[in-house]
């Protein structure tokens, strides 16, 4: 892959092995004395915010006029999303350009953890089976999902160039399926790869905002208990209805990317229900499995 082709997101990620249509142009634009080039032109009408990838900390709002952050240039490896959506649209170039997700190559260093986090999870899930931490039974779909994410990344190699919106799905499904293997390899601490604020929905690259996020932990926590044996089938439709309620919720209380603090405080006492909840059914299922000898750490 060329050094061209490897300019974007550089700063994105380092060291860790922790979409809205548009136009292209090529005028620039003066603001003062900072010049920025158009590039990737988003919709004027439309609300964005920039965040720090590495934190997935707000930095401030984009204005799509001026193309600019806080009046200033928006700094390498940010990214800018769609407040109301939370869809990941652009990120920045070494030259200032916005560049669409769809055509921004991954880094080196995204491919390189993303290299490394497949190998790592495949020695991993091996040395749980001759240690007796998996039974083959539980290993058996964790490797089924491995395989399929290690298909994604061929082809995604097949043209030569893995794009970030190509790449984003790669990670967040390594993300997820370290989380799946983590209950059964105690001690292990694996980094994300890909900042826990970023997810994916009906194929589109999201920020969650407070309130999202808190429902994605809370169901990655339900998925996570269910492959350590710690919930039951049951128990897993239950909690997951609940969590799709809270989702109608946020939609339903949203209005211009906001939600006000009544209906936040609405959806603040649903979260707690369910995590009260999920806190019950994983002390009886613990409970059932210490009388019959099997551990419940």
């Amino acid at each position: 892959m060329s050094n061209l082709k490897l300019m974007v997101f550089a700063s994105i990620l380092a060291g860790s092995v922790s979409l809205g249509g548009a136009a292209f142009a090529d005028t620039t634009t003066t603001v003062s004395t900072t010049t920025v080039s158009s590039g990737y032109v988003l919709p004027q009408t439309g609300t964005y915010v920039v965040v720090d990838p590495l934190t997935g900390e707000l930095r401030g709002s984009f204005d799509p006029i001026t193309r600019l952050l806080n009046g200033q240039p928006i700094p390498v490896g940010y990214v800018v999303t769609d407040k109301l959506t939370g869809h990941l649209l652009a990120t920045v170039d070494s030259s200032g350009n916005l560049v669409s997700i769809t055509s921004a190559p991954a880094t080196t260093v995204l491919i390189t953890s993303i290299d490394t986090r497949r190998a790592q999870l495949a020695q991993m899930i091996t040395d749980a089976l001759t240690r007796g931490l998996l039974t083959a039974d539980q290993a058996a779909p964790l490797r089924v999902e491995l395989d399929r994410l290690n298909g994604l990344y061929v082809t995604a190699q097949a043209d030569g160039t893995v794009t970030f919106s190509e790449a984003f799905p790669i990670a967040y499904g390594l993300n997820s399926l370290s989380e799946q293997l983590s209950p059964f390899v105690h001690g292990a601490v694996v980094t994300p790869i890909i900042g826990q604020r970023f997810y994916l929905q009906d194929n589109y690259i999201v920020y969650a905002d407070d309130v999202a996020f808190r429902r994605i932990k809370l169901q990655r926590r339900v998925d996570d208990e269910y492959s350590a044996g710690r919930l039951s089938a049951k128990q897993v439709e239950a909690l997951k209805k609940d969590l799709n309620d809270i989702a109608y919720m946020e939609t339903r209380y949203t209005h211009r990317g906001v939600i006000n603090s009544a209906n936040r405080k609405r959806i603040e006492k649903k979260f707690d229900v369910v995590k009260l909840d999920l806190d019950k059914d994983v002390a009886m299922i613990n409970s059932k499995r210490a009388k019959i000898g099997i551990r419940v750490d």
